[in-house]
């Protein structure tokens, strides 16, 4: 275990250290019969990121290819991390929690899967409300050495876009699905569009100065990919 991610290590003739992402989310390390533990633990230490990406991905994937059940057992993401469904009987008024790693929906009628996504939404727009205003004032406070003053911010779902930027009336639309993915890829959508106050297209000094504000944008973008 380094760092809250458990782990199962499989040593083998193999000469270099790897990890794999099972289709149950678990971590599995490939490593040398002879490797000392401690490089093990540093190994996955040096790749807690790639890990909790690489199980983001596996979660979204397993979804693409079939139709999300918003039943007990499914598995839904939260700040980039996989949670269990859990949909109970409400035994007063309907509510979403984050129990461990369950997400905990009470529903008025549990069975009936179209109410219990409806209100599964409204928690993730919710949540959404409550935890980008703390990461918008963090990448404010790197926007503002360039002259970049705050927006209006708006938060609501979209098909289609992770953020919009309207620099004329000087607001920013986050989509409230980003609530699902990392705090890297929350920070990349809202500098992405603060960026825009700089520049209003995508060229080459729109993403030099997209660099400027948030150097490893490059390496961010694999959060948001599907594959």
């Amino acid at each position: 275990m380094s760092d809250n991610i458990d782990y199962v290590v499989v040593r083998t003739d193999r000469r270099t250290i790897c990890i794999r992402i099972l289709p149950d989310l678990s971590v599995q390390v490939r490593a040398p019969l002879s490797s000392p533990d401690v490089d093990i633990v540093s190994f996955v230490a040096s790749h807690q990121e790639w890990i909790k990406r690489s199980r983001l991905k596996v979660t979204e994937r397993a979804a693409s290819r079939r139709e999300m059940r918003f039943r007990s057992g499914e598995t839904l993401p939260f700040l980039g991390s996989p949670y269990r469904l859990d949909v109970r009987l409400a035994l007063s008024r309907q509510r979403v929690q984050i129990r461990g790693d369950a997400i905990v929906a009470e529903a008025s009628n549990p069975e009936d899967e179209a109410a219990v996504r409806a209100l599964l939404e409204r928690w993730y727009v919710a949540r959404a409300r409550e935890r980008f205003p703390s990461i918008i004032d963090g990448c404010l406070v790197i926007a503002a050495r360039y002259g970049i003053t705050r927006p209006e911010i708006r938060i609501r779902t979209m098909r289609s876009r992770w953020g919009t930027c309207n620099p004329r009336k000087r607001s920013v639309t986050l989509n409230a699905e980003l609530v699902k993915y990392p705090k890297e890829a929350i920070e990349l959508v809202i500098m992405h569009e603060l960026s825009h106050f700089q520049h209003r297209g995508h060229d080459k000094d729109f993403y030099e100065f997209l660099e400027i504000l948030l150097p490893d944008w490059k390496a961010r973008k694999t959060y948001l990919k599907h594959d």
